[in-house]
């Protein structure tokens, strides 16, 4: 069987194979079709994945020499310019990776099941667009993307600060989502900064389930809800498969014309307001992931004078955010 997919920045992945069939690419199109479409041309493809059942006998003594990875529940080890290995623990799976010849090998067992193989396979996709962002010198960051009323947005903030409920009710508002925990981001020759989505989990906590959503769409995801991993007290969805369940709307990239930081740690301010450059450039440095990852500088300087509006939110509700800020895109669109 062969599959291909294309992604925002327009690089076609090929995954081969005969171990795997149409209920594990099902289940693999519930996570990267919400930042992916699906290619017909049978000429055209940048990087390939194989699928091999049955992992090759290597010294397992020599793990201890792979070094962990930032971002996946995997560990990698360097052999030199283009080569590397990523070692997957929870399936006991191997990858074997060439970036000259853009192919990468993948090794799991004969009893893996759907659910483990499509865990590894999308975590590949992540590396190969994290290989071409480090190519093309962007940068990613820990952030929510969406476009709202026509205007690409840019949520950012630590962990925990609402970025995900924020961007769950604008959804629910009628904005397009891009991305809901990481965000590529890149500055073109205009100097317009650009956005488009990451591969991964939708991150939602049982309150934040209750605070966007109505008892009818709570129904919808019922299902979901039963099948789907909880860590540390969030829902990880497949964001295909929750988009199509809530019938939101996707788009795979945009200009950004604003951002919105959450900052929670601040008390002293009840309002919508006017960010600072250094608090903002702070801001973006606090967010920017790709600096851990094997390649990456990650080094992105957003000048907030590129931007038409950035604010920050500190103590206000996520509903009084999206209240403030209907007011300033209505103003702007008048």
């Amino acid at each position: 069987m062969e599959k291909r997919y294309k992604l925002p920045l327009d690089t076609v992945i090929r995954i081969t194979g005969d171990s795997f069939g149409d209920s594990f690419i099902i289940l693999l199109e519930d996570y990267l079709l919400a930042n992916m479409c699906t290619c017909t041309s049978e000429n055209v493809f940048h990087w390939t994945i194989k699928v091999i059942c049955g992992v090759p006998k290597i010294d397992y003594t020599k793990f201890n020499e792979f070094s962990p990875t930032p971002d996946f529940d995997a560990k990698i080890k360097q052999m030199n310019n283009i080569e590397f290995v990523i070692l997957f623990e929870k399936a006991a799976s191997l990858c074997f990776w060439n970036t000259k010849q853009k192919i990468v090998k993948y090794y799991c067992n004969t009893d893996i099941n759907n659910k483990s193989m499509v865990q590894d396979i999308y975590s590949i996709v992540r590396w190969i667009m994290v290989y071409c962002v480090k190519d093309k010198e962007w940068a990613i960051l820990h952030g929510v993307a969406l476009e709202f009323k026509g205007k690409g947005i840019l949520i950012l903030g630590e962990k925990g600060s609402g970025k995900t409920t924020l961007g769950s009710a604008l959804l629910e508002k009628g904005a397009k989502y891009i991305s809901s925990d990481r965000a590529i981001v890149w500055q073109d020759d205009n100097r317009l900064y650009h956005v488009m989505g990451w591969i991964g989990t939708y991150r939602l906590t049982k309150r934040s389930i209750n605070l966007v959503l109505n008892f009818s769409k709570k129904m919808k995801i019922k299902d979901l809800l039963n099948t789907v991993d909880v860590f540390q007290d969030k829902y990880r969805f497949p964001p295909y498969a929750l988009i199509k369940a809530l019938g939101w709307e996707k788009k795979g990239k945009a200009i950004i014309d604003g951002v919105i930081v959450l900052n929670r740690d601040n008390k002293t301010n009840d309002n919508l307001y006017e960010i600072s450059q250094n608090e903002f450039v702070a801001a973006v440095r606090c967010s920017i992931v790709n600096t851990n990852f094997p390649w990456g500088d990650g080094e992105l300087v957003l000048n907030k004078e590129f931007f038409s509006f950035a604010l920050q939110a500190d103590t206000l509700s996520t509903a009084c955010i999206i209240s403030k800020l209907e007011e300033i895109l209505d103003y702007d669109i008048k």
